[in-house]
């Protein structure tokens, strides 16, 4: 099972540029979508930060648990589903997913993910793009699936909110 590593940059709003570290590209695919940024009235519980996806099953676990807090059931769901409609067992035989919950104090912020392997360790770097000027002040969380073979999920997970 994977350890998994998890840290932020917490810097809110620096012009400073991050210096992003060197990974060896590895064959991935990310998708980001809107989710609801505070659970709903009633729902069971919050969805973990980080999860690896290795079945069809796991999956549907996933969504039935989390539907209510992530508004998957709502208006939310629509992106989600309709990504989540390609996926299959022959899909899980050699893919898995890593699915990253990311919690950000203004709506206006967006998001590059890159990923690589460092031969020991899968390495997941999200990069924060805040925009000059204003920012809305609506919160927002967007969850964050990548796509990748199932071998990599099987090694440490780091990951980096830079």
């Amino acid at each position: 099972m994977a350890t998994i590593l998890m840290e932020k940059d917490n810097d809110f709003g620096s012009s400073e540029s991050k210096e992003e570290e060197e990974l060896v590209s590895i064959a991935y695919e990310t998708h980001l979508i809107r989710v609801q940024a505070i659970a709903a009235a009633g729902a069971s519980e919050e969805p973990p930060q980080l999860a690896v996806v290795a079945t069809m099953q796991q999956l549907f676990e996933y969504t039935e648990t989390f539907k209510e807090a992530l508004g998957l059931n709502m208006a939310y769901g629509d992106a989600f589903n309709h990504l989540t409609e390609k996926y299959n067992d022959a899909f899980f035989q050699t893919k898995a997913l890593v699915l990253l919950l990311i919690n950000e104090n203004s709506g206006s912020i967006s998001h590059e993910i890159n990923v690589g392997y460092d031969g020991q360790q899968l390495n997941i770097n999200i990069i924060r793009c805040v925009p000059e000027g204003f920012l809305t002040a609506d919160m927002a969380r967007w969850l964050a699936v990548v796509e990748l073979d199932a071998d990599y999920v099987e090694n440490n997970i780091s990951v980096k909110i830079l």
